[in-house]
């Protein structure tokens, strides 16, 4: 996501001349069993629009990776509840997760 987001930026600099598009906030956290990203821009001339819908886009699809990738390992997951904690796991992990 974080290769995918500099390179939108990239373009975006180089349709927009003047434009010096940066990162001011960024923020990741789980929520729900998945990843929540949260960012805020600066330096974008022109309507924001477009440039939006394009970063967004990009951190919409890594969020929604997220709930299907173990957030333990990194293989195939599923959404699941662990002592009331929401969390995206692979069987493996979500075993040992699992108390008696």
């Amino acid at each position: 996501m974080l290769e995918a987001l500099d390179l939108a930026m990239t373009e975006i600099a180089v349709e927009r001349p003047g434009s010096h598009v940066r990162v001011i906030e960024f923020t990741t956290k789980s929520k729900f069993g998945s990843m929540r990203v949260y960012c805020g821009l600066a330096g974008v001339s022109g309507p924001p629009d477009g440039v939006w819908r394009l970063l967004r886009a990009i951190i919409d699809r890594a969020e929604e990776r997220s709930a299907l990738t173990c957030e333990r390992c990194g293989a195939p997951g599923r959404l699941r509840e662990v002592d009331e904690w929401l969390m995206t796991l692979c069987d493996a992990h979500a075993t040992l997760e699992e108390r008696p």
